[in-house]
């Protein structure tokens, strides 16, 4: 038997306009979502197109609209609370 594990396809669009996409693997659910978030982050129009839990029996359990889900909140987590690069921080003087 195999080690369980999720899969996920992300969607997106390339620069000659045609569709592709790329597979995230983890060996928990976070790295999965990291990776999916990590994907969507670099890819014109990427969205997750399925994702999935493989279990040790090698049985596939849908868990597209978790991900989904998970990833649309992160991204609308991520536009309310911009990171400033270091370089562009402010300090205050006294």
């Amino acid at each position: 038997m195999r080690d369980a594990y999720f899969v996920a396809s992300v969607q997106y669009d390339t620069e000659d306009q045609q569709t592709a996409d790329s597979y995230a693997y983890g060996n928990e659910y976070k790295h999965l979502v990291e990776s999916v978030n990590d994907l969507i982050k670099t890819k014109k129009n990427g969205e997750v197109l399925f994702a999935a839990y493989v279990d040790s029996r090698e049985k596939e359990h849908d868990i597209t609209e978790k991900v989904r889900t998970e990833c649309k909140n992160k991204k609308e987590e991520d536009a309310c609370n911009p990171q400033t690069p270091q370089s562009k921080r402010v300090q205050s003087v006294s």
